[in-house]
């Protein structure tokens, strides 16, 4: 059977402070049930190309945020990412290792201004319903230049 997990979303500032965003607290647009999103698997049966998986939360620091994000594939299977934060847009591919996470690192992204902001990560091709499985998740932090839930 064909799989696919998003697990952590991984945010880092420039100044070092990282933030580990758990999946399950991602939105789906334009159908919140899209896909399976629970605190155990994380992001699961995610198959329609149409859903973009969106984190928020208000940045309270300029400068350069690198995005990473974990997802498990079924080993040597292709998929292409992309994560989207305002007008910038970074792509990714990826080869699956089987249960082993890969990580879909999409570079440095320019934070401009404080405040709200959405990240979007999406497909372009449809993605083969999965199962879930169960996964630790680390704990956020990022002192002092993030307000939550993102």
């Amino acid at each position: 059977m064909k799989r696919l997990f998003i697990l952590p979303f991984l945010l880092q500032m420039a100044f070092g402070d990282s933030l580990t965003v758990p999946s399950f607290t991602a939105y789906l647009d334009p159908n919140p049930n899209g896909a399976r999103v629970t605190t155990d698997a994380g992001i699961t049966r995610w198959s329609d190309p149409k859903i973009k998986v969106q984190w928020f939360g208000q940045i309270n620091s300029i400068g350069e945020l690198t995005a990473k994000v974990e997802v498990e594939i079924n080993k040597d299977d292709k998929l292409n990412l992309s994560l989207t934060l305002g007008k910038e847009i970074r792509k990714v591919s990826l080869i699956g290792k089987g249960t082993s996470p890969v990580i879909a690192d999409f570079g440095k992204f320019n934070i401009k201004k404080k405040g709200y902001h959405s990240f979007v990560l999406s497909s372009p091709a449809p993605l083969l319903p999965c199962s879930p499985r169960k996964n630790q998740l680390a704990h956020s932090r990022w002192p002092g230049n993030y307000n939550g839930p993102l």
